[in-house]
């Protein structure tokens, strides 16, 4: 009898003990794909978003030498270009994360 129950808990112990490892390698391959996901899209956005900055700030500044003269607009182009350059600094902490 006694040697009946070490088998039967050997067996089912066997069959848990492989069943929680196999959930355990399959949480850390689904937290694997999780980071690389994370880590491309965060990578992507980015780097479009970077683009569009760098036409933006291509813009302010080509506004800002055109009409060095007329005050207002010259004005308006370095707001441009400053926010443009905030919104660099943003890009960079996106891409810290």
């Amino acid at each position: 009898m006694n040697n009946d129950v070490v088998a039967i808990w050997a067996n089912y112990g066997i069959i848990a003990l492989l069943t929680m490892l196999g959930i355990m390698v399959f949480l850390h391959l689904e937290q694997g794909i999780y980071h690389k996901q994370h880590n491309i899209l965060k990578d992507d956005y980015s780097h479009k978003i970077g683009n569009i900055l760098q036409i933006i700030m291509g813009a302010g500044s080509l506004i800002t030498d055109s009409f060095l003269n007329k005050e207002d607009i010259s004005d308006k182009a370095q707001l441009i270009v400053k926010k443009a350059d905030e919104a660099g600094e943003l890009i960079k902490e996106i891409r810290k994360m």
